[in-house]
């Protein structure tokens, strides 16, 4: 099997001949091509999709993973467009210095802008072309948008959204509302660009920010709404939310997630995978893996291997399952940690017990 035959077999939960691994790095590429952060992601306000889909690719050739995000990605990508104000480190991660929704009036100016410009979209979407043309058919190239509250906490500032919704819910839910829309409109972009699977990167939509309530009024209904937009595209969808989802009381709230139609679910760190596995293994991937900050960046390789097999031993004979690391890889992470990684799970058969 190809790498991209592999990914798309374990999302529909079909044997494969290894298991297959989707570390999700954002920006590792440019330490491997040695480029600096705004080289790629700002460029005056422009975005190189040429040095980004190389160091995409660089990536993946170093490392061998089986599914790359298309792209160079940061959490600024619509924040700047809209209003807001974006650090680019020389050799850091972006991040949102002035998010753009600070009042109702602002949200208003959102609206217009998002329909009167792309930014850095027009690169971004390019270099996702550039690698689904390079290595798209060996290799599964993924889109990766933020989860209703996770994005409209990028555009909002996520400490005055926690205050909207127990002091304003419903300006909450147009804020919501708005962010979701944006994601929605982003992915047809995406789609459009040949990729082969969406990763909804949900972090902020967690229960360890928000209630079980807000969850069920904010997130919920705007994850159905992005399934039920691109339903008819065919495009798988994995949903990765934050939180300890396999303690039993937040079961009912997975199942709820489940039932929006998400074929891929990867829980964060403080999760049992072996829980997940027996819970909701029958009604979709599962996704997880090695903690990033704790296992993957520190190490040693031996640490990294032993997780790994730890993790691929709570799943057991793990058709139907993705490694992932616990959440997504950065520049400053070496290489050959996420390489031990993705040689640990390419030794199973998803087919035979891991022990």
């Amino acid at each position: 099997m190809t790498a991209r035959e592999r990914m798309l077999a374990a999302l529909r939960r079909r044997p494969t001949d290894t298991i297959p691994v989707f570390p999700r790095d954002l920006t590792l590429g440019l330490d491997l091509c040695g480029y600096s952060t705004p080289e790629v992601c700002n460029a005056n306000g422009n975005y190189d999709a040429a040095k980004s889909a190389r160091a995409v690719i660089a990536a993946q050739q170093r490392i061998g993973h089986d599914c790359v995000i298309g792209s160079i990605h940061d959490l600024g990508l619509d924040a700047d467009l809209l209003g807001g104000a974006v650090h680019f480190p020389e050799t850091g991660v972006p991040a949102i210095t002035r998010p753009p929704i600070t009042s109702r009036n602002d949200l208003d100016r959102a609206r217009e802008a998002r329909r009167s410009g792309a930014g850095r979209w027009s690169g971004y979407i390019a270099a996702h072309r550039r690698v689904s043309a390079e290595i798209g058919q060996e290799v599964a190239v993924a889109a990766n948008v933020e989860g209703p509250v996770t994005k409209a906490g990028t555009l909002r500032g996520l400490e005055t959204l926690a205050v909207d919704m127990l002091d304003d819910p419903g300006f909450a839910d147009e804020v919501v509302t708005f962010a979701t829309d944006l994601v929605i409109h982003r992915l047809f972009m995406l789609i459009d660009a040949g990729i082969d699977l969406i990763f909804i990167a949900a972090a902020s939509d967690d229960l360890q920010l928000i209630s079980p309530q807000q969850y069920r009024r904010y997130t919920v209904p705007n994850l159905r709404r992005i399934m039920k937009a691109i339903a008819p595209t065919g495009v798988p969808v994995i949903f990765h939310p934050h939180g300890r989802l396999t303690d039993r009381s937040a079961w009912p709230l997975v199942v709820e997630t489940l039932e929006t139609g998400i074929q891929g679910f990867q829980f964060a760190e403080h999760n049992d995978l072996r829980v997940a596995r027996e819970q909701w293994g029958d009604r979709a991937c599962i996704l997880g893996g090695p903690d990033v900050r704790t296992v993957l960046l520190p190490g040693p390789t031996e640490r990294i291997a032993e997780e790994t097999r730890r993790c691929l031993d709570a799943v057991g004979t793990a058709e139907g399952f993705i490694l992932m690391a616990s959440c997504s890889i950065h520049r400053g992470m070496p290489p050959e940690h996420v390489r031990v990684m993705v040689r640990e799970a390419h030794r199973h058969s998803s087919t035979a017990p891991v022990r």
